[in-house]
């Protein structure tokens, strides 16, 4: 299992990116899949149809402790609820603005400028940690099951790697006979690699 994670935009828990579908492929048996990732204040029960078209897979991040009314409808969607008092949201909004830049007058001092720029890694590093020990902390809740403990999905050091992993798993789950040997495959493939695969089988 490939789950490669280098270079990768990171998931927004900003107010901005509530409701708003953000894209995660990953790699799965030697193909790439798209999945999607959506924070939400409020549950919507359209998150939980069955998913149709070119998305693989969902995973519904809420900012707090929500219990779902609607079961997913597909194994291929988890919702993922925090531990009891973490607002991913707020804590979001809290971090960006210690991370304002300094006076205008500081940023012509080298030394402050490295100062500053040191305190930005060490408050991110600092919230994607906590990010990620909110989640493991609290629960995950997937088609015909009540709900799983965070911890079984949220042990990487990073939000994304868990979302990978998270997402290799519900399609290995949902999909568990294998058609080809994907072993054999050079690389991952791409959609013109793709295309050209089953130009050549018609």
């Amino acid at each position: 299992m490939n789950t490669d994670n280098r270079k990768r935009p990171r998931i927004s828990f900003s107010r901005e990116s509530i409701g708003v579908p953000q894209t995660w492929d990953v790699e799965w048996r030697g193909l790439p899949h798209t999945g999607q990732v959506i924070v939400r204040e409020k549950l919507n029960s359209e998150d939980f149809l069955p998913l149709f078209g070119e998305i693989s897979f969902r995973i519904i991040f809420t900012n707090r402790g929500l219990k779902p009314r609607d079961r997913a409808g597909d194994s291929r969607i988890a919702l993922v609820v925090p531990r009891f008092r973490f607002d991913a949201v707020t804590e979001s909004e809290r971090v960006s603005s210690a991370l304002s830049m300094p006076p205008t007058s500081n940023r012509r001092d080298p030394l402050i400028s490295q100062v500053f720029r040191t305190e930005q890694v060490s408050r991110l590093a600092a919230f994607h940690t906590r990010i990620v020990e909110s989640y493991a902390s609290g629960r995950l809740y997937r088609q015909n099951q009540s709900h799983q403990s965070g911890r079984e999905f949220f042990a990487s050091d990073s939000t994304e790697q868990c979302l990978t992993e998270l997402g290799v798993l519900m399609l290995s789950d949902a999909f568990p006979s294998q058609d080809y040997d994907h072993a054999s495959f050079p690389r991952t493939l791409t959609d013109r690699d793709v295309s050209a695969l089953f130009s050549g089988l018609i």
